[in-house]
Order: structure tokens, then C-alpha cells, then sequence
């Protein structure tokens, strides 16, 4: 069990691939914002314009490293994810 805690290393934000850099400063400057309103001022203020999907899974892949956190919240329009920073 000890041999294998020699293997896991703590990902920095430095490890990521630009895009994936790019937008967890985004999500740093623009904290708790739903992920379709992170969406839209991802794509107005950046370049890069991107698929709602693919933004998607750039989330997602933050959030597998624990770089970002998304929870669920109920509105009158129904269910919203947040993003935020960890």
C-alpha cells in the first residue's frame, strides 16, 4: 500500500495543456457562474471560440483533477451546474 502512494503526485496547474490553463484562469477570474453563463463569456472575451460540448469536457477534465469544482442547483428554470475554483 505504501509503494503506491510513491506513484500518486499532486497535478498543478502548470501540468494542463494551454487551453485547459486558459480556462481555469477564466473560471479564477469569473468564480460561481452557471456553465452555460461561463460559456458565453468564455467565447465573448477569448479568441477561442468553442462548442458548448467541447467546453464541456474541458470542465470535465479539470474537474477529474480536482481543479474545479461543479455542483447542481435548482432554479425555476430547472437544474443549473455551477463552476468554481478550488
Amino acid at each position: 500500500a505504501i509503494k503506491k502512494l510513491d506513484v500518486l503526485a499532486v497535478r498543478k496547474s502548470t501540468d494542463f495543456a494551454d487551453s485547459d490553463k486558459n480556462l481555469l484562469d477564466f473560471i479564477r477570474k469569473n468564480p460561481d457562474n452557471s456553465m452555460q453563463q461561463m460559456f458565453n463569456l468564455y467565447n465573448q472575451t477569448l479568441q477561442d471560440i468553442i462548442s458548448y460540448r467541447t467546453f464541456q469536457r474541458q470542465i470535465k477534465h479539470l474537474k477529474d483533477n480536482k481543479m474545479v469544482a461543479v455542483h447542481e442547483e435548482t432554479t425555476e428554470k430547472g437544474k443549473v451546474f455551477v463552476v468554481s475554483p478550488t
